[in-house]
């Protein structure tokens, strides 16, 4: 029903166990950890438990996508209400033998030989056996008798035994023992937490191909995890109702109040005494009700339906023709990779991987002061048509921001390449060091001056604010300015915010300051040796900073520290004799040696 409001392939939130949207939570990475290591290690024995609804079925597929078939047999029972005999007659069928028999001995004497003959052929063979709690006392001594089939030097059958945590309670019994000793890996799938919680709606939500950016508010993730206590099928539930609200009130994200109504319902459908409030009606009464409803809903989706349609009749009889939101926020794509001086010639596209992050210097549209229209809500790690990189976790925004910024010196990265991973790995990514790599060759540093003294540069630059007030995330890209007016780049909401100067000057509390150094001059100093040094040299000679003989040896010594010190008292710089980050940014700007960005039109 909602499929379409919000931009989905298919639904998100089945109860399937589809591998393709296994979410892997710490616990989940350590599970399938445990069953590929006890397969490899030919372990023999394997128990996988797990709460109800914690997600062990689906991570049972997943392992299964991940074996080879041309080096694996597997038998999987799912029916575990079984008697010995018809385990054994189960784990035959699933193989491909003989199993229409009632004689045990035949359908182990067949399985045997399939294990031999298999083995002979360096193939394994695994049994799996879900929901394994219900399994009665004689059909588990069954299962330990099958793993006795072996030969002197290997296990013929890999056994994985998934349940519930009442499979660990029973196979604790005295019973029990030998089975309990011949286990050799164990592995429990616990509740997911509050953080994992957030990734794993968003996950889902990826998978099934939302374009569109469904967002949960704080107040909704709490009761959302009150409610689950991390269980994914029971978020499942809750999601999908809420879903279904969030589609009937027209809205593209999920508050606690349509997360109470999915709560309710599914209170509703577990008590039987709370949901017989309809039944109790009498016949008139119950048809009033359903009118009502009918009614209702009719009225709501024609309010949505003329909301959505109502801007549209004014342009049918407008002379000018009607201008695309998308359209009104950037000028037409250009050739260019950043805005450049019209004498210059356009750079030639390149491709480029870094750090196994795939680069490619793509077009970059000339920034263009424009009217700014309501937010367009796309995809998490995605390039809005502004070619700013798009979050919604306002603690990604520092990522987002910087990406932005390395686009707009013509290196793009693959974004996709970001979704599958966690919130905590991409903060751990060190973007200033892979930016200073040879093969980009961009260099980065922060600085706590007031936002007015680097607009000189004409530079774009990434600002931490805090600014509330302004509904800015805690870090944006300043992307242009024009007199007092700044332009933003909103990773959360892809705009190109306007915003007056001083407010921005007034919130902004550090800027990372980014910029070509291809010679890699930022963090020369006394003693560096570097092929770089000639054209430094030429350069301070050119500004009038050098005096004596220039080094033959390429080492930076007191002479060429002088320079700069001379360079940097005439462009009223902290003197420290060393080519430091503000240094390297201004030998940058004056050396004009490659196109690069400006926050003001090119003149």
């Amino acid at each position: 029903m909602y499929l379409d409001f919000f931009g989905l392939k298919e639904a998100p939130f089945n109860l399937t166990p589809d591998p393709r949207f296994l979410y892997m939570s710490r616990r989940h990475r350590e599970a399938l950890a445990a069953l590929v290591y006890g397969i490899k290690e030919s372990k023999g024995f394997i128990a996988l438990t797990g709460d109800i609804g914690s997600g062990k079925t689906t991570l049972s597929r997943a392992f299964l996508h991940e074996l080879n078939p041309e080096t694996t047999n597997i038998a999987l029972v799912v029916n575990s209400f079984l008697s010995d005999l018809e385990l054994l007659q189960s784990v035959n069928h699933e193989l491909g033998l003989n199993y229409q028999t009632e004689s045990k001995k035949a359908l182990i004497d067949s399985l045997n030989e399939f294990l031999l003959r298999e083995n002979g052929k360096g193939k394994t063979t695994i049994l799996i056996v879900d929901e394994a709690q219900n399994l009665s006392i004689p059909v588990l001594e069954q299962i330990r008798m099958l793993s006795n089939l072996e030969t002197e030097q290997c296990k013929l059958i890999q056994i994985i035994l998934i349940g519930q945590p009442e499979l660990a309670a029973k196979l604790q019994q005295p019973e029990m023992e030998q089975l309990s000793q011949r286990i050799m890996v164990r592995a429990h799938i616990g509740p997911l937490n509050k953080d994992e919680l957030y990734h794993y709606v968003r996950h889902r939500l990826s998978v099934a191909g939302a374009k569109i950016n469904i967002s949960l508010t704080p107040a909704a993730q709490n009761r959302l995890y009150h409610f689950s206590h991390g269980i994914p099928r029971k978020i499942n539930l809750m999601c999908d109702r809420a879903l279904l609200a969030a589609y009937v009130a027209g809205r593209l994200e999920i508050d606690a109040r349509m997360m109470a109504m999915a709560e309710k319902e599914l209170e509703l459908l577990s008590d039987p005494h709370k949901k017989n409030w309809l039944p109790a009606l009498d016949f008139d009464s119950k048809w009033q009700v359903g009118t009502m409803v009918s009614a209702f809903i009719f009225l709501l989706a024609f309010c949505v339906w003329i909301g959505a349609h109502w801007h549209k009749a004014p342009a049918e009889n407008a002379s000018a023709p009607v201008v695309q939101l998308a359209d009104a926020t950037v000028t037409k794509p250009t050739p260019e990779t950043v805005a450049k001086k019209p004498t210059k010639p356009t750079p030639t596209p390149k491709q480029k991987a870094i750090t196994g992050i795939a680069l490619a210097s793509t077009p970059v549209p000339a920034l263009t002061p424009a009217p700014t229209p309501m937010p367009q809500p796309v995809q998490d790690w995605t390039w809005d048509d502004n070619q700013v990189a798009r979050v919604q976790d306002p603690e990604l925004a520092y990522t987002a921001s910087m990406l932005t910024l390395a686009r707009r010196w013509g290196y793009a990265f693959d974004l996709e390449r970001f979704r599958p991973l966690d919130k905590k790995d991409v903060q751990e990514l060190n973007l200033p060091r892979i930016f200073q790599t040879p093969q980009v060759g961009l260099a980065c540093f922060e600085s706590t001056t007031p936002l007015r003294s680097l607009l000189f540069l004409d530079l774009p630059l990434v600002l931490s604010v805090d600014a509330p007030g302004l509904q800015l995330p805690p870090t944006v890209a300043l992307l242009g300015t024009q007199g007092e007016t700044a332009m933003v780049g909103d990773p959360r909401q892809g705009l190109l915010k306007k915003i007056p100067l001083a407010d921005l000057e007034n919130c902004c509390h550090s800027i990372q300051v980014i910029f070509h150094d291809p010679d890699r001059f930022m963090g020369l100093t006394i003693g560096t040796e570097t092929t770089a040094l000639p054209a430094l040299c030429t350069f301070l000679e050119s500004q009038g900073a050098w005096e004596g003989t220039k080094p033959q040896d390429g080492k930076y010594d007191a002479v060429v520290a002088a320079a700069v010190s001379r360079f940097q008292e005439k462009n009223k710089l902290p003197v420290t004799g060393c080519v430091d980050g503000p240094t390297a940014v201004l030998i940058t700007v004056k050396r004009e040696t490659s196109e690069r960005p400006r926050l003001t039109a090119a003149k």
